[in-house]
């Protein structure tokens, strides 16, 4: 962070609005081609067993979540092979013969000892939703597995990062340092070699067992960039990801967007074992009266999400669910459900949630629709589980990511067997678990879906959980990174993923590239690279074309990475559907322009108009508020001009020049390549004789 240049420091103090944008170590900006470049939020440790995306790329377990298989298959790890006995509860793992990132072996007993970590860490309602009944080593290049029912998922299970090999004698000897840098050993495609609170550097561990088939020699993920800093970033192409608002998307590309449809859910649990929400008429009532719509793409009518495969599709689409609003019957369930409780209204229920500013809506809706009084209530993670395992949570809001894809991952969460969570499961109807059993132990998958099915369908009937949404991510990746994601999960692997070759555009691929200034040919190309600038057509750039006020303003806005904002700009000339009308209204927002009136005294913005040097200027000075050097003189015509302070400013800044007498010639027209190299200037380099780079053509 200390190796900044200058020139990068002064464009950041001058970002409008006085914003301050953070910066990635330039070394790394600079990167070469063989390095991704990468923004990540949230905790982030390195302990094996820790399921973030540094442990799922630096470790790796017996075998692997395949990233291209829909249906969320693994694989191969570091078993070369394995057995399944032929009752389906042993599976039998035959290890390749490697090491870690330091060259120690990785043997049988290093998963033994993972998984003793894990069990002895975690609830064990935890530990069971894997399932696995027994691991043990048979000897140094056998692991061994049990189960206490057949499936075809089971193998799914394993590529679960929580059992990644653990050294015990190097744990042990690195005590309460183990998971940090110079204290982990790795078994994976990558290794840590630099972790800051602001980025973390991965490199390709040499050692790998696949290490050939990884195309990046280097991971450089940024954990602080805010989005305004994110997006200036990733459209100067020094970031390969970036997590950007949606307030940036009309200056992104269509192609530009990666959707990632996660299958992490959040749902209402709600107490079944007593109190009010013991009798399934109030529990029903609570349910019909929520409209889970409200979500959108997001809603959830069942507890499976989309992304979990059945038999030969999605689950979900092979058994649907629909959505089970319905008012009337709400009111109905209620009064029946007061009626069998001897009451004529419910006492005060409360929500529990991490966030509670997220549900407050909760409190209106039922009060609204049923007059039942809700309160919502922030408490921890910790306090939230203490209190469903004493009973005393009537509802609270909790999130389940899977641990492999599978239906009976979310559904055992409702057991109250060896299968499930007991403290919390439904127990109300025991039909629920003879489905579950069943499904455990047929071999016919058509036959376990359906018993799944109707395990799902019963909770719902019953309003044994409120289903309310699944977690969907967007996030910006350059057209020219394949990205493998194992999008049930939200996993990013960077082992399988690849780039092609980067599109460097140059000036000299237009047929008019010879009309193109000395001075404007950096610049253009550079904007080019950055999508701030086009060609008028695909061969030919118009380097004399004057530059319309709404090119300009596009050329601004995208350059520096405005969010987008809506404003009511009351301009009778701009069509809401035209291609500008984002870019006038961010203008407005952000005070770059103000438009005049026409002779009717109509609002006026002149989108078509071209732009003149001395608007150019006000605009780079609405934007950046340049100080004005009490030495910076005007120039020779511009002294009484209506835009004469603003053309000081901007002069005093360096951004724009004159011309060798002296003059600037405020009321002339601005060409296509002078426009190009103002932007670059002003935005980019504030200096085109040298210094920083951008786009990438840099790399």
């Amino acid at each position: 962070m200390n190796r900044m240049i200058s020139r990068l420091a002064l464009f950041l103090a001058l970002i409008f609005c006085f914003q301050t944008l953070q910066t990635p170590p330039l070394a790394f900006a600079q990167g070469e081609q063989d390095t991704i470049r990468l923004t990540m939020s949230g905790s982030l440790p390195l302990t094996p067993g820790s399921l973030n995306f540094l442990t799922h790329n630096t470790q790796e377990g017996l075998m692997r979540k395949n990233p291209h298989d829909k249906a969320g298959g693994v694989m191969p790890g570091l078993a070369a092979s394995y057995d399944v006995s032929a009752d389906g509860l042993t599976y039998t793992f035959h290890l390749r013969n490697t090491t870690y990132s330091d060259g120690t072996p990785i043997i049988a007993d290093d998963f033994v000892y993972a998984w003793e970590r894990f069990q002895a860490a975690e609830p064990p309602e935890y530990v069971r939703s894997l399932e696995i009944r027994t691991l043990t080593a048979v000897d140094d290049s056998t692991v061994q597995a049990t189960f206490a029912h057949p499936g075809e998922y089971l193998i799914r299970i394993f590529g679960n990062d929580t059992i990644t090999p653990i050294k015990r004698s190097y744990a042990t000897a690195q005590g309460d340092l183990y998971g940090t840098i110079g204290h982990t050993q790795y078994s994976g495609p990558f290794q840590a070699t630099e972790y800051t609170k602001d980025y973390v550097v991965l490199t390709k561990n040499t050692r790998y067992w696949d290490a050939a088939n990884v195309h990046y020699k280097r991971a450089v993920i940024y954990r602080t960039l805010d989005a305004q800093s994110s997006a200036l970033y990733y459209q100067s192409g020094m970031l390969d990801e970036a997590a950007v608002a949606f307030s940036h998307a009309p200056f992104l590309g269509q192609e530009d967007w990666l959707y990632i449809p996660s299958s992490r859910i959040t749902y209402l649990n709600l107490q079944t074992k007593t109190g009010p929400l013991a009798n399934k008429h109030i529990r029903r009532a609570l349910m019909l009266s929520f409209d889970q719509d409200i979500y959108g793409d997001q809603a959830m009518h069942g507890l499976i999400p989309r992304g979990i495969y059945g038999t030969n599709n999605e689950f979900r689409l092979e058994h649907q669910t629909p959505n089970r609003y319905d008012l009337e019957q709400a009111r109905s369930e209620l009064a029946v459900g007061l009626s069998e409780l001897g009451l004529s209204a419910l006492p005060t229920l409360t929500v529990d949630t991490e966030r509670a500013e997220s549900y407050q809506y909760l409190t209106a809706l039922w009060k609204d629709k049923l007059g039942i009084d809700v309160q919502v209530v922030d408490r921890s993670f910790d306090e939230i589980y203490q209190r469903i395992a004493s009973g005393e949570s009537e509802l609270s809001v909790l999130v389940w990511s899977p641990d492999f894809n599978d239906p009976s991952n979310y559904l055992n969460l409702f057991r109250t067997d060896e299968q499930g969570y007991p403290q919390r499961g439904y127990d109300q109807n025991p039909l629920f678990t003879v489905l579950m059993k069943d499904a455990d132990t047929t071999r016919d998958q058509g036959l376990r879906m359906v018993k799944l099915a109707d395990a799902e369908r019963l909770l719902l009937d019953e309003a044994a959980v409120i289903p309310l949404y699944s977690f969907d991510y967007f996030t910006a990746l350059q057209p020219y990174v394949d990205l493998a994601v194992a999008e049930w999960s939200n996993t990013w692997d960077l082992k399988t993923s690849k780039e092609y070759a980067r599109p460097a555009q140059t000036v000299h691929a237009f047929n008019d590239a010879y009309q193109i200034p000395t001075y404007a040919q950096t610049p253009v190309e550079k904007l080019l690279n950055r999508d701030v600038v086009g060609g008028v057509g695909s061969e030919m750039f118009a380097p004399g074309a004057n530059v319309t006020r709404a090119q300009f303003l596009k050329m601004i806005i995208k350059s520096v990475g405005l969010p987008a904002q809506q404003a009511d700009t009351q301009f009778t000339d701009v069509d809401g559907n035209a291609w500008y009308a984002p870019y006038v209204e961010t203008a407005v927002a952000h005070r770059l322009v103000q438009g005049s009136r026409d002779v009717s005294g109509n609002w006026v913005f002149r989108p078509n108009a071209p732009i003149t040097r001395a608007e150019m200027a006000t605009i780079l000075n609405n934007a950046y508020r340049y100080s004005v050097s009490g030495s910076t003189p005007h120039f020779t015509d511009t002294g009484e001009h209506w835009a004469k302070e603003a053309i000081r400013a901007v002069r005093s800044a360096g951004a724009i020049t004159g011309y060798p007498d002296g003059s600037f010639h405020p009321n002339a027209t601005a060409m296509r390549a002078d426009a190009a190299t103002v932007v670059y200037r002003a935005f980019l380099d504030l200096n085109v004789a040298g210094g920083y780079e951008l786009g990438p053509a840099q790399r």
